[in-house]
């Protein structure tokens, strides 16, 4: 029976899929792939946040030190909109073997 309107409980179904990835998050493999996550995000963060603030440089012929404090605000918020996708498409392929079901074939 799905939960009255304008409420946010969640059903039983929702709330056990939810303990489930916790219960995988909590294992060895759950800790691999959380790592291997921070490690991801960490070199997209350095590789978009290199390339933005070098491009703007470049195409505005503009160093750093002439920079407003909005430029670096406004180029931060889109290096953190850029690396946050970026960094879960990257994942993925981590996420399943992580995460993903066991087989006996080693």
């Amino acid at each position: 029976m799905a939960p009255p309107a304008g409420t946010n409980a969640k059903t039983p179904r929702e709330n056990q899929t939810g303990e489930i990835m916790l219960e995988k998050l909590r294992t060895r493999d759950g800790k691999k792939f959380l790592t291997a996550l921070v490690i991801v995000f960490i070199t997209v963060l350095t590789v978009v946040s290199r390339v933005t603030f070098e491009g703007v440089e470049e195409q505005y012929n503009m160093p750093m030190e002439h920079w407003s404090a909005s430029m670096f605000i406004m180029q931060g918020a889109w290096v953190l909109i850029y690396s946050v996708p970026f960094s879960f498409i990257i994942s993925l392929p981590f996420a399943f073997y992580f995460l993903g079901p066991k087989d006996d074939r080693g």
